[in-house]
Formats: structure tokens, sequence, C-alpha cells
């Protein structure tokens, strides 16, 4: 080593000493900035169908626990996602019902939270050395410079994030020597499939039974694994299906529905940002020891094996109508801990220089997003249209997926939903439901249409309101675009 060299490595040694010193702080103070942004970024956008369906299931439960939420209306309400969040919904609304959304977003934003710690666990199996704080800073790095969809998913507190933490925790489970693994096994996957959380579980759910069949282990303890998993399952689903209408809303709505082209921009965008960490995993590794700790990696099969198995399932959500690049992303974060482990060599400096962008990254947004301008004006609008209903004595409301809150406030009798009818009318079950575009309107002849963020939602089908024989009424209070019509 040259002088200079000496020289160099002389005066940055203090300096990594002190960062050294100090990198759980910096973690710190990243991932509290970043859970409080993202709170304020799931307050902001509030929720689409995807929350406030279960929302309205929950509010079905009455005021007994039944394990039945769907409904015998098919118009109504009603989420393809049985049965968790309606779950969380009924808690937090008895927790207060004033802030029952606030407290389902503040849920969705610490499930994010939670899935990393659940990845964690599978990280340290698969060979990962950083402790929690660093992959956690990390993590979340990749995640919001990769995976930024996915949060938009998270965030709107869609049944994905629920479903990965079952999958990590039942799959830390099978790579553990826990002395009650057949119970927690057990529990595990009876939860996955009873809350039917997201259908695509139950195969990566199946693809790790059958894994864990081949992977290394006396050969009892194998079958006992796979056996308690196809068990778990069995029941779960059982259970799940015994909702009123699960098959017609979770399967019949989904099959059939056309597809669409995966070649768009949000998907090179994400295309681009995975090869730039690619990029950054081959700078850290030589080409050889990178290919080595992929294949090393790779062969932890009840991982890799559904992992893969996500993948594509993902993908073939992402191709049906209605899906997009979000759909990719969630498949993706399975990959995660593997991304982690890539990066496992960078030096304390740039781990640092990552927290602190995360930090500022954070900072940046609560400052200048004007998130919370955006949470009030939701809020103000869902109480103006509630009080334009009540005037007008509206009973029954045809309503977009985001105006639930704002028709439950007014107390209308009979809510139907333009965004169950689609869920349905999409799918191969579209023979059980109303007529396409405008004669739905005819069938339902609700006193109102409601549409917090204008009604954007009915276009695609036909509806036209006024020449149906309602009248537009604004809503000043929103800048969302919200409007609702009501019967002349």
């Amino acid at each position: 080593m040259s002088v200079d060299a000496h020289r160099r490595a002389a005066l940055t040694r203090p300096i990594s000493a002190h960062l050294e010193r100090y990198l759980h702080a910096y973690a710190i103070v990243g991932i509290a900035l970043s859970f409080i942004a993202l709170y304020a970024r799931a307050l902001a956008q509030g929720g689409r169908w995807d929350l406030y369906e279960p929302v309205a299931m929950a509010d079905r439960i009455g005021s007994y626990f039944a394990y039945t939420t769907g409904s015998a209306d098919a118009l109504a309400p009603s989420t393809p996602y049985f049965l968790g969040v309606a779950v969380i919904s009924f808690i937090a609304k008895h927790i207060s019902a004033d802030f029952q959304i606030e407290i389902l977003l503040f849920t969705a934003t610490l499930s994010v939270f939670l899935l990393q710690i659940c990845l964690f666990t599978v990280y340290r199996r698969i060979g990962g050395k950083e402790d929690v704080l660093v992959f956690f800073g990390l993590s979340l790095a990749v995640t919001l410079f990769c995976l930024n969809r996915y949060l938009d998913y998270a965030l709107e507190f869609k049944p994905d994030t629920a479903a990965l933490i079952f999958f990590s925790l039942l799959t830390a489970v099978v790579l553990s020597e826990m002395a009650l693994w057949p119970r927690l096994l057990f529990l595990i996957v009876l939860a996955a499939g009873a809350s039917l959380f997201k259908q695509q579980v139950l195969v990566a759910i199946a693809a790790l039974g059958m894994a864990r069949l081949a992977w290394g282990g006396p050969f009892a303890r194998r079958f006992i694994d796979t056996t308690t998993i196809a068990i778990g399952a069995s029941i779960g689903l059982a259970i799940s299906l015994s909702v009123e209408n699960a098959i017609f809303f979770t399967v019949l709505s989904h099959m059939g529905r056309p597809t669409v082209k995966l070649l768009d921009m949000e998907h090179a965008d994400l295309l681009i940002r995975a090869a730039l960490l690619g990029a950054l995993a081959l700078a850290l590794h030589k080409f050889r020891g990178l290919l080595r700790e992929i294949t090393r990696t790779a062969l932890i099969l009840p991982y890799s094996v559904p992992t893969v198995v996500w993948f594509l399932v993902c993908i073939a959500g992402a191709r049906n109508l209605g899906g997009n690049s979000g759909n990719t992303a969630v498949g993706l974060i399975l990959l995660v801990p593997f991304a982690v482990v890539l990066l496992d060599r960078l030096d304390v400096r740039a781990k640092t220089l990552i927290f602190i962008a995360i930090s500022l990254y954070s900072l940046a947004y609560l400052g200048g997003s004007g998130w919370l301008a955006r949470y009030q004006d939701r809020v103000a609008s869902e109480v103006q249209i509630a009080e334009e209903l009540g005037r007008a004595k509206v009973q029954t409301a045809l309503i977009s997926g985001d105006s639930y809150i704002a028709a439950r406030r007014a107390g209308v009798d009979r809510v139907s939903e333009i965004d169950s009818w689609a869920h349905i009318h999409n799918g191969i079950s579209s023979d059980r439901v109303a007529p396409d575009g405008p004669a739905l309107i005819a069938e339902i002849n609700p006193d109102a249409i409601v549409c917090m963020q204008s009604c954007s939602v009915f276009k695609p089908y036909g509806f036209d309101p006024a020449g149906a024989g309602y009248r537009e009424v604004k809503v000043p209070a929103s800048t969302l675009g919200g409007v609702l019509f009501l019967r002349q």
C-alpha cells in the first residue's frame, strides 16, 4: 500500500469508527421518520374500495360476531378478499367509531413494518449477517426505491401485506428448530386460510408444503410439516368458504376477466430500478461470487420455491383486468431478504448515507406533499356529502367504493356499490347481477348516486346519471372532485 493510501486510510478510520458507533441511531431515526411519513401518506390517500368494502362488511356483522360477512345482495359493498380486514375493522369500530378509518390506516402502516420484521427472520436463515435495525433500514430503502407501488397497495389496506406476513411467519417456523413447530405451523396456516386475505397466499403455502417435503432434514419431520400445512390449509379454506357468497365474490368474480398488457411505463420503471439494484449488487461482488451467493440462498427450497410461485401468481394478477405494476411489486417483495444479503458488503459510510437519505425523503414528504390538507379535505367532503344526503332524506344510494363512510354517516338504509358490481361484472358470474350500463341504475332506482372523488369509476360502464333523471349537486368543500346526484 502506498504512503498516500495509508494516509487516506488513517484519515477515514476515525470517521468510520464514529459512524459505526452511531449507525443504529441513524437507522432508528430513518425508520421512525419513514413510519410517520407512510402514515401521513395513508391518511392523505384515505383508502379506496379495498378498505371501505371490509368496513361495510364489518358493519353487517351487527352487535355480535358471526363468521359471515358476505351479502345476499350481490350489489352491497363486499370485498373479494375475505375476511381479515373486516375483522380488524370490526375491532377498530368498537375502539372508536369516529376514528375507525384512521385506526385502520395506522394498522395498515404498522403491517408494512411488521412484514419487515418477519422478512428479517427469513433473511437470517438464508445467511444474512446484519442485525434487525440495519436490515430494517436497508430493506426499507430497497422497498422505497424499487417497490414503491407495493407501499400504495399496503397503505390502502389491500390484503397483500397480511398474506405476506402469514407466509413469512410460516417460512420462519419451517426453517427453525422450535419445539412447538407443528402447532405453530397449524395455527398460522389455519389463520391464513380462514381469513383468505389473498387467494395467492394459499397457492404459495401449497408450494411451501411441497418444497418442505423435498428439503433436507429427517423425512419424518418433513412429512409431518407438509401434512400439518395441508390439514391447516384445508380446514382454514373450509371455514373461509362457509362465508356467505364466498365462492361468488372471491373466485367467480375474478375468473374470465380480460387480460391487459404488462409492457407499460410503470413496469418499465420497475424494471429499470431493479436493474440498477442488480448493478449495485454486481459492483459489490465479483460475478462468480454473486452467482454463488444467489445459488446458495436459492437452495433454501422452502423459501425460494414458493417465492417464485407467489411471483408468478402475482404476475397473473397483474395481467388480469384491474391489475397493474402494484401486483408485480407485491410479487417481488419476498425477494427483499435476498437483495439485502447482496447488500451486506456495503461499508458503514454507505449504510449511513442510505439511512440519512431515507430520513430526508420522509421529511420532504411530510413538509411538502400537502398530506394534511388532503386528509382534512377528504373528511370535510364526507361530512358535507352526508349532510346533503340527510337533507334529501335519501334511503337508497349507489356509491363509488370510497364513498361508503359518507353514506353511513347519513344513515342510508340500502347501499349498492359500483365497485362491488364491477368485480362481478368483469368475471364469469356476470349473469347473476343486474344488466350492463344505464340499465343498472334503472333496476336499483337509487335516491342518490354518490362519488367522493368524481364519478370517473362509472365512465367505463356507460353510466349517465344526468340522462337517467338525476340532478348534479356539487360539493363546495371538496377539491377531490366529489359529486353526488339526487333523483329529481
